[in-house]
């Protein structure tokens, strides 16, 4: 993103073979690399996203979760660290988001509990919306590095829609 662009090219070109990542080896092939130009706004009607393998949750907010009265209760706090991720994804783009911006989860699709660094945590496969346009693959929540919560634009309505007709 930015400046990064440039560096992450030369970096990977630079790198072509085994690297470590973690506590693994890695071997990096290279078939192509592409740049696109995303704008970043808000629309006026809503866009659908899936996120999968959301880890939305730190500690404070899990216990919130694991007290939380019913299923509404739980959906709220998960909007509500989604709406702050994306706030901090806007952020570090140094992109002032201009107006408020709504955001409705509009399926869980399910969760399970992932390890990363020995430590366990509940990750989420999502359907959202919002009324921001965002780019496709970029990674929200915890454990961003290590694959968990890439985000996709989804035509979830439409599919909804048409199951029930």
């Amino acid at each position: 993103i930015g400046e990064g662009v440039q560096s992450l090219r030369k970096w990977l070109l630079s790198r072509q073979g085994n690297f470590r990542f973690g506590d693994r080896e890695v071997q990096l092939l290279i078939s192509g690399m592409e740049e696109k130009v995303y704008e970043l706004k808000l629309l006026d009607q809503p866009r659908f996203y899936r996120i999968m393998d959301y880890q939305a949750l730190n500690q404070e907010n899990y216990q919130r979760w694991l007290k939380a009265p019913d299923l509404k209760a739980r959906i709220d706090i998960l909007e509500n660290c989604l709406a702050g991720h994306i706030l901090r994804f806007a952020t570090g783009l140094e992109w002032q988001i201009p107006g408020k911006f709504d955001l409705s989860l509009m399926h869980l699709r399910g969760s399970r509990p992932v390890k990363v660094h020995d430590v366990e945590r509940m990750a989420f496969n999502l359907v959202f919306k919002t009324n921001l346009q965002l780019p496709p693959a970029i990674a929200l929540g915890r454990a961003v590095s290590h694959g968990f919560g890439v985000m996709m634009p989804t035509r979830w309505q439409e599919q909804e829609t048409t199951e029930e007709t």
